[in-house]
């Protein structure tokens, strides 16, 4: 059985990739189709594990049409942090 990993706060450049994400109703997998970025990718840039580069913002930002200043941006509640 895999074990979760304790739950940790989204606290990075990419704050807004994950509230993005929810809004769109993707999945990582999805997100991951629609960009051309690796789904373990997806997961460590919304958990700040890695840094995001331009390109890659670039690309996630079009696969959820939003423009990137979205998914750099702080989120505006808790709930979407």
């Amino acid at each position: 059985m895999r074990t979760r990993r304790p739950a940790r706060t989204r606290n990075h450049k990419l704050r807004g990739l994950y509230a993005a994400r929810m809004r769109a109703g993707l999945t990582g997998a999805e997100l991951s189709r629609r960009s051309g970025v690796s789904k373990p990718s997806i997961s460590r840039l919304e958990w700040g594990d890695v840094s995001a580069s331009p390109r890659i913002i670039v690309k996630l930002a079009r696969a959820l049409r939003v423009e990137p200043s979205v998914l750099i941006k702080k989120p505006t509640s808790e709930k979407e942090a």
